[in-house]
């Protein structure tokens, strides 16, 4: 067995002050009931504004609860809800909960299009994952997303190079 350190929070804040313009995605998981989701919360966004990044975050989470509770302790740093099926709410619902985007499976944009012009205006952002083949990429970008996520990233690139 070969044991590896996994980095801490902290850790993966200090190694992105190296490069400003490197975006850091922070996704916080589920907790088993909404007041340690609100303490996550709350030490995680301290931690970030106390390294002074809130610029250089961007905050995810499958938790609407915690979603929720990110938007009301900072207002610098993006934060948008991941959702699969039947979790997933219009940009507009989540715009009234002041969350600034969504992150949602593939499968759900190509069911309802119309949520990535609704969120662009909106003022919030889309992403969708996880997109491993060419065609839905150029589609999804076709409609306007503005992120994909890819285990195919070399790929991806490529594909909307060409487009």
């Amino acid at each position: 067995i070969i044991w590896r350190k996994v980095p801490t929070l902290e850790a993966y804040l200090k190694q992105g002050l190296r490069d400003k313009d490197t975006k850091l995605i922070i996704e916080l998981k589920p907790k088993k009931d909404s007041l340690l989701e609100k303490a996550t919360a709350k030490a995680v966004v301290d931690l970030v504004k106390k390294h002074r990044m809130e610029s250089q975050v961007e905050y995810i989470s499958f938790s609407l609860h915690l979603c929720k509770q990110l938007a009301q302790l900072q207002h610098k740093s993006p934060v948008a809800f991941l959702a699969y099926k039947s979790e997933a709410l219009a940009p507009s619902e989540l715009h009234k909960l002041g969350i600034s985007g969504f992150d949602y499976h593939y499968g759900i944009l190509l069911k309802n299009t119309q949520w990535i012009n609704e969120a662009k205006a909106l003022g919030m952002t889309s992403n969708c994952w996880t997109v491993n083949d060419v065609d839905t990429i150029i589609k999804l970008a076709g409609l306007g997303v503005d992120f994909v996520t890819t285990n195919e990233p070399v790929m991806a690139k490529k594909a909307l190079k060409d487009i």
